[in-house]
């Protein structure tokens, strides 16, 4: 292209254009503001359960509900923590004022680190279940015990799609988000650097899980590891969502077969 058009599109030296200032975002909470939020979280959930029981203990109107539709509180139960992880991570990245999305990692994976995250979880898994498996039927009980009957009394009482979920919807959205988003962000961009927040919130994540034995605690250590590596990785904590549920399914599809074969 030539002539005077060209010329025209061509900011001459002594005339520069008008420039304008990238304004960076705003500092994210350091280690201390966002160890309190999450002390807020898990605070909230712990005392879930035990504010359910002293209503249902001291209301009329809760214990008629309690014992005519209980199922009810425990789909409150199931929801509630997700309801909380969720809502408290979002409202701490409004008031540091950052795009929710961006402060809690909710962007889009790219395809490359979406196949590295499956093929990690599957190998992960199934290197899991193989060892249990190897360890003989008395660990396998012992292992996935609370996993086989909470499956086996959600068929007999029909709440089988609950438990899905809770399980592989519910418990990814709300955990990734506190842990590998809120906290990542926070706890990442301080002195703890990347690999004391990857191992730190790891676990934490394992202790949430205190309801299981001392092995599991630490496959879901394990597990939190390789989450946290992809999320560092990638950068997108959708991701480490998607593949959490993924770990969740293949863990409820086992159980699902184990069941079917032992009844």
């Amino acid at each position: 292209m030539s002539g005077p058009a060209a010329a025209d599109l061509t900011p001459s030296p002594k005339e520069p254009g008008p420039t304008t200032t990238v304004q960076a975002p705003p500092r994210p909470w350091g280690f201390w503001a966002t160890s309190g939020w999450v002390l807020l979280t898990l605070g909230s959930v712990l005392s879930l359960g035990p504010a359910i029981t002293i209503w249902v203990q001291s209301s009329p109107l809760g214990l008629s509900l309690w014992v005519n539709h209980n199922r009810a509180f425990l789909i409150l139960l199931a929801i509630g923590p997700a309801v909380i992880f969720v809502g408290i991570s979002v409202l701490a990245a409004r008031l540091a004022r950052w795009p929710v999305a961006e402060y809690l990692g909710l962007v889009r994976p790219r395809e490359r680190d979406v196949v590295l995250g499956a093929a990690c979880i599957i190998v992960y898994m199934a290197a899991t279940l193989t060892l249990i498996s190897l360890l003989g039927a008395e660990w396998t009980d012992a292992v996935a015990r609370r996993t086989i009957d909470a499956y086996r009394d959600a068929r007999a009482d029909g709440s089988l799609p609950l438990l899905w979920l809770v399980t592989v919807v519910l418990a990814p959205v709300g955990e990734e988000t506190l842990y590998r988003g809120f906290v990542f962000r926070g706890w990442a961009q301080s002195r703890m650097g990347v690999m004391g927040t990857i191992l730190l919130t790891s676990v934490i994540f394992a202790l949430m899980h205190h309801q299981y034995n001392l092995v599991v605690l630490l496959f879901v250590l394990c597990m939190g590891l390789i989450l946290g590596w992809l999320r560092w990785r990638s950068g997108s904590t959708t991701l480490t969502i998607l593949l959490h549920a993924l770990a969740n399914s293949i863990g409820c599809f086992v159980a699902a077969i184990y069941v079917g074969w032992s009844s």
